[in-house]
Order: C-alpha cells, then structure tokens, then sequence
C-alpha cells in the first residue's frame, strides 16, 4: 500500500497519496515509513504542518538516526520557519544520508533563507553533482550566483 501511495504522489495525486498513506497506518499504526511518508508529504505541500510535525516526530522517535526521517523533520521546520532547527536536522540528515541530493538541496534552501550564500551554493551543487538533470536545483543554483 506504502507503493501505491509513492505512485500516486508521483503521478500528481496528492489526496490519493494521502489516502493510500493513511490506510497503511490504520492497519498499522506505527508504520515508521508510512508516518514519514505521509508527513513529509504534507509537509513538501504545505499542508497540515501541525499534523505532518506529529507524524514526522513519531517515525523519528521510532529510528533516530534514519537520514530520510532526520530529513523530513529538518523539512517540516523549514516549512515552519524554524531555520535555525531546520539547519541543525539537516547537517545531520546530510551525514545520515551519506549526502542524498534532495537533502543537500534542503540544506541549500536553509542556508539561502539563513543568507548564507556560500553555503547554499555549495549544497546545491553537490545536490546537482549526485543528479545533474535536477532542472529546480540548477535554477535555485543559478538564482543566487
């Protein structure tokens, strides 16, 4: 059901994404990547950040040092303003992941909105380093040289 979920996320379709997500977790409540997924979903679209900060928060209570949850909670902080909070979770998330370009480009977003230009520069081009064809981060790259 988790991959039916990524799918229709993928092809457009949120509520579905959403529903898929939440039928996952009503058989299993504390599915960790179903709370992630259906968090950081949220939170990717500025949805319910209160509710995407509590699903986010019991995956990572669950697996602490999973990168991809470190990450989204660095992500729902960032979409709640807290950049502070949101830089200190993605550093980590970046060693977590051992440099997964989405996290990179995180960070990159932080560091932008922080105006710490050089090091939103170097985020995201190690982000374009690991996926060059990421026209978004090409662009976000290209904004602030």
């Amino acid at each position: 059901m988790l991959a039916l979920a990524y799918c229709r996320e993928q092809t457009g379709d949120l509520a579905g994404a959403q529903e898929a997500a939440r039928d996952v977790l009503k058989r299993s409540p504390e599915n960790a990547s179903a709370l992630n997924f259906l968090g950081y979903l949220m939170a990717d679209h500025h949805q319910n950040l209160g509710e995407a900060m509590q699903l986010i928060q019991r995956a990572v209570d669950q697996e602490p040092d999973n990168g991809a949850y470190i990450d989204s909670l660095g992500w729902i902080y960032y979409r709640l303003g807290r950049l502070a909070d949101a830089r200190v979770q993605l550093e980590r998330a970046v060693h977590l992941t051992n440099g997964d370009p989405v996290v990179h480009e995180h960070l990159g977003d932080v560091y932008k909105d922080l105006r710490l230009f050089d090091l939103a520069r170097q985020e995201y081009q190690r982000s374009l380093d690991q996926d060059g064809s990421n026209g978004r981060v090409r662009s976000k790259l290209a904004e602030i040289r």
